[in-house]
């Protein structure tokens, strides 16, 4: 009967190390207070209140977890300095430090604390408009939320993203961050005056503060303290938020901070002097369009009266009224040849004509010749 009180056999092998880590870490998220857990081992979500609304994490675990970091995603829309366009939460130092031996459930905690302690801007898409009814504003200007503890990334590290602070390299047992050495700062105008002169501005290059290859303070360490490090992130990270590089980095990190909170207070307080522009802007354009309409009808004016005292219209109008006025002679040579008028008549009339005749036909020369000397490249007409 001992085989009624034996262990029944199973062909399913024993879970790995990193299996075992991965259970451990979902429990320790289930024991977190309202934790839904949407697919098993997968997914699942929190949803508590922050001031604007109700906010919910969606926690998606990939195949790869713990050895790759858990995406935590954020409902609905909002903004804040640790959410990225795509609602991703990537700038959680906890979270971009996550490694196997980190605590899921502290890193959760973490981002909720976050949240509450400076609460998010919810868009307008969010619940149909920003929270009390407001117009959206920029996280760093809204009037409801406290100064963020992280700045956005284009303002800080440039269009590359923050540093990876979970690449380390591991040397006799020492960790060490390896970050880049420059980002791309912009830097405030220095001598901007209110007269005719420009502001001039300026893009230089950030230098990062030093990193240091070792640390110092663990050279004298027992593997047993050593341990407790690689064990403990709490203690680690302590470490590493007391260096001087970090310590700078961060003074500086808030000093870019304030400088762009300036610079945007600056631009909005431009905004009436820029619309006062706008306007009379607006108004000289309208003027010009005015003044094109009468050139353009002055140059069409010109064209007409150009080709109507044209030398080669003037000639040829010329021709016509010779040949019109000894027309007219010659008509009253014949009425008198005629007998339908007197010799008196005739000779009032006829000399009349003529006169007229040789007038024009002596302009009409004078014109053919100015034009022939013309073609010679004798000048003008005149």
């Amino acid at each position: 009967m001992s085989w009624i009180f034996s262990k029944p056999k199973t062909n399913l092998p024993a879970p790995t190390a990193l299996e075992q880590q991965r259970t451990r870490q979902i429990e320790s998220l289930k024991n977190l207070h309202s934790v839904v857990e949407v697919l098993r081992d997968r997914e699942y979500r929190i949803t508590f209140t922050v001031v604007g609304g109700p906010l919910t994490l969606q926690i998606n675990l990939p195949p790869g977890f713990p050895s790759v970091k858990p995406e935590v995603t954020v409902q609905p829309a909002i903004q804040h300095p640790w959410v990225n366009s795509q609602l991703q939460v990537v700038a959680c130092p906890a979270l971009l430090s996550f490694t196997v031996h980190s605590d899921l459930s502290r890193v959760i905690k973490d981002i909720m604390e976050e949240f509450q302690r400076n609460p998010p801007v919810f868009t307008a898409t969010s619940y149909g408009q920003p929270p009390g009814g407001a117009p959206s504003l920029p996280y760093s200007l809204h009037p409801s939320t406290a100064a963020p503890t992280l700045p956005s990334y284009a303002s800080t590290y440039g269009s590359t993203g923050p540093p990876e602070f979970h690449d380390y390299v591991r040397d006799t047992n020492v960790m060490s961050p390896t970050l880049p050495a420059t980002r791309g700062v912009y830097r405030p105008p220095t001598n901007v005056t209110t007269g005719s002169q420009e502001p001039s501005f300026s893009f230089t290059k950030y230098q990062m503060p030093e990193i240091p290859v070792s640390f110092p303070q663990l050279h004298n360490m027992s593997i047993q303290q050593l341990q407790e490090f690689e064990n403990d992130e709490g203690k680690l990270l302590g470490i590493i938020e007391e260096l001087p590089s970090l310590v700078q980095l961060k003074k500086d990190r808030k000093e870019f901070c304030e400088e762009n909170e300036k610079l945007a207070r600056e631009n909005l307080s431009k905004e009436p002097e820029i619309e006062s522009l706008k306007d009379s802007l607006s108004e000289q354009f309208t003027i010009l369009k005015d003044l094109k309409s009468q050139f353009d009808q002055n140059v069409q004016k010109q064209q007409e009266l150009h080709s109507t005292f044209n030398p080669g219209q003037l000639q040829a109008n010329l021709k016509i009224a010779v040949m019109q006025a000894e027309e007219a002679s010659e008509n009253i040579a014949q009425e008198f040849l005629d007998g339908k008028c007197d010799i008196s008549t005739f000779n009032q009339q006829f000399l009349e004509k003529r006169k007229i005749f040789h007038l024009r036909r002596t302009k009409e020369e004078k014109l053919q010749q100015l034009l022939v000397h013309q073609g010679r490249g004798g000048g003008g007409y005149y």
